[in-house]
């Protein structure tokens, strides 16, 4: 009898802390990936927990990452 793990299934998220951003504003975060959709969080959540990055393979990958603060009532803060 034997036993396999397969250790290629396990995905280790990477995560991308965030500094200097207010606490209290939310920011719309605009990823440069083909379909990506732009999500809402708060800056105190992106310096605690951050962007979840994907995992790439293969050498000189990169992708660009836009904030855009927004104030309560959903304008764009200048």
């Amino acid at each position: 009898m034997s036993i396999v793990f397969d250790a290629s299934s396990q995905t280790f998220l990477r995560k991308l802390r965030l500094k200097g951003l207010r606490p209290d504003w939310d920011y719309t975060v605009l990823e440069s990936a083909e379909g990506s959709e732009p999500a809402l969080f708060g800056g105190d959540e992106l310096m605690g927990a951050g962007l979840n990055l994907p995992v790439w393979k293969g050498d000189f990958r990169s992708r660009l990452y836009r904030l855009r603060a927004e104030n309560s009532t959903g304008g764009v803060v200048r």
